[in-house]
């Protein structure tokens, strides 16, 4: 064999890890010069002090790994290799317009649901949370709204110029039971298969 980059795919295929003493012995080479051809192709994790590809290294939490490392590199330096590609691959962040939450994502809280209720459908107060609630079940992924008969006599409507109202145009006056019914509880159908 006559380069790392060969020793560490016969390392990564026979082994399934990156074996430093492996692969130094079928390139015939010092383990120091592996690491320093393969430099940014492999990284040792500063909390395992084991090598790992960069596939492996350079994802999942990489806002954490860049932490980590940095607070390494300050008094290792064979480290600043994994502060600068860590800082390379950073993803942007978000902006407010940039995220999208479905109604009925399980880790939305139950509380957000209610509060979306109450100022969309005008829910008063002394229904909402005690005999008008939504609940989610943990066990078998499930939404539930408890209480709807209690909306049979509530009238609510909704001025077109609200943004809420755009989302249910057409239907103003409507009894909140048959909004919920028609809307809400599909929304959240769809939301428990999303996250």
């Amino acid at each position: 064999m006559d380069t790392a980059s060969e020793a560490l795919a016969v390392s990564i295929g026979e082994r399934a890890v990156v074996d430093l003493p492996f692969m130094a012995a079928l390139a015939d080479k010092t383990e120091d010069d592996i690491i320093k051809e393969l430099a940014g192709v492999i990284f040792q994790n500063p909390l395992t002090d084991k090598w790992e590809t960069s596939d492996e290294y350079l994802s999942g939490n990489v806002r954490e790994k860049l932490q980590v490392a940095k607070d390494f590199a300050e008094n290792h330096p064979e480290y600043e290799i994994n502060v600068e590609y860590l800082t390379k691959i950073q993803p942007k962040d978000l902006e407010a317009s940039e995220i999208e939450i479905r109604l009925g994502a399980t880790w939305v809280d139950q509380k957000y649901i209610n509060d979306f209720m109450k100022e969309t459908f005008h829910t008063p107060n002394y229904y909402l949370g005690k005999t008008i609630d939504v609940k989610y079940a943990e066990i078998n992924g499930q939404w539930n709204i408890s209480g709807k008969m209690r909306t049979l006599g509530i009238h609510w409507s909704m001025q077109p110029t609200e943004p809420s109202g755009q989302m249910l145009t057409g239907s103003w006056r409507m009894r909140l039971i048959y909004v919920i019914q028609r809307f809400l509880i599909p929304l959240l159908r769809m939301g428990k298969r999303s996250v």
